[in-house]
């Protein structure tokens, strides 16, 4: 296969990864909280944050399982980027909050919740997506090393009976 249809599948099975931490845990969440209603803005956008989290880890965990794809592992750096946007405007001096939940302020006016919902959460789902990716290798590859009946033999101490 030439190096450019390789790069462009690479760039495809990343926005794939993409697509789904940040669409797919919004789906799934919504599921969630049509079962489960978290209380307040103040608490509720904490318990929101918290299952997004569990949600996206899952989600990263389940599908590099599934595919083993290096890509999902790379995805947070897309919401880190894209969280780092908005972080950027506030320092230049353009207000707005980056994290409302943290602001204290009760109930967050449209302008706020808005930058939570767009940078935030957004920077939540793709960090807990490629982060349920890298303990899924790291569980897989201790796995892989153990024989096919089992976990590895313990060595031997010289002070068991069975020989």
């Amino acid at each position: 296969m030439s190096k450019a249809v390789t790069s462009i599948r690479a760039v495809g099975v990343f926005l794939g990864h993409l697509l789904t931490a940040t669409v797919g845990t919004k789906i799934i969440d919504d599921e969630v909280d049509s079962i489960f209603h978290p209380g307040g803005y103040g608490n509720g956008l904490l318990v929101h944050d918290f299952l997004d989290a569990i949600i996206a880890f899952g989600l990263g965990y389940l599908v590099f399982y599934k595919s083993r794809s290096v890509q999902a592992k790379w995805v947070w750096l897309a919401g880190t980027c894209w969280f780092g946007l908005r972080a950027f405007h506030v320092l230049a001096g353009i207000h707005g909050t980056l994290f409302v939940e943290m602001s204290g302020n009760g109930r967050p006016d449209v302008e706020s919740f808005y930058v939570w919902s767009i940078f935030t959460l957004q920077f939540i789902r793709t960090g807990f997506y490629s982060f349920g990716a890298h303990i899924c290798a790291r569980v897989q590859n201790r796995v892989s090393l153990w024989p096919k009946n089992g976990p590895p033999p313990q060595p031997d101490d010289g002070l068991s009976l069975n020989k």
